[in-house]
């Protein structure tokens, strides 16, 4: 309860981390001790503890919101197959759980199967059209088949979420597909001054895949 009650006296994150900790040594078998500290593990981008965290949780109390936090960070680790795996099942289970539909999406698009990203996208947003990562991964989706639209869905991201950096940094790879190097530039710019806000597991997974930026400033 430390734990949980410092989020809102702005403990930091390390601190809770810590008191949960002491949590799973006093009852190893709680498996929501074990989801918990995963979380704090993923703010760290401690991707290594929080996949250990989520593998004991799973054996203890295994469910698909906790198949859906361990698909996302395997697409992060570039597991993709690994993470497809535990993604079609949690949507198997729960499917009308939209928010498993996006990790999809981007692990979709990492395996090189654009199609199949489109109709996950597709889905989210026919589901909840007021959330913006439904249009965010349409835009990728509709980037890699060379779509028109898709910096029309992440221009929509950026305009509600102007604090979110992977919308602007996605972008900025769209226009330089384009060949709108100038705008491409502003994009990676605009990124750069604000690196706080709204990271989480599979957001852009292509980096991981190919093991290099694909958003970096073009050399000519």
């Amino acid at each position: 309860m430390t734990a949980l009650k410092g989020k809102d006296s702005w403990m930091p994150v390390e601190e809770q981390l810590s008191h949960m900790s002491r949590a799973i040594q006093l009852d190893p078998q709680r498996a929501v001790y074990w989801e918990t500290r995963a979380g704090y593990r993923i703010g760290l981008h401690d991707l290594a503890g929080a996949l250990s965290d989520l593998n004991r949780a799973i054996s203890l109390s295994d469910r698909p919101y906790l198949r859906f936090r361990r698909g996302a960070v395997l697409c992060e680790r570039g597991e993709f197959q690994e993470a497809l795996r535990d993604l079609n099942r949690a949507i198997a289970e729960q499917p009308a759980n939209l928010q498993f539909y996006r990790p999809r999406a981007m692990v979709h698009i990492a395996l090189k199967q654009p199609t199949l990203a489109l109709a996950d996208a597709e889905r989210m947003v026919a589901g909840m059209a007021d959330v913006s990562y439904g249009y965010y991964a349409r835009g990728l989706a509709r980037a890699a088949l060379g779509e028109s639209g898709a910096v029309e869905d992440i221009s929509y991201v950026i305009a509600t979420r102007p604090e979110l950096v992977a919308p602007r940094r996605a972008r900025a790879w769209i226009y330089g597909k384009q060949g709108e190097d100038a705008k491409a530039a502003a994009d990676l710019l605009a990124a750069s001054k604000e690196t706080r806000w709204g990271w989480e597991p599979c957001l852009m997974p292509w980096e991981l895949q190919t093991g290099i930026a694909l958003l970096e400033t073009p050399a000519h």
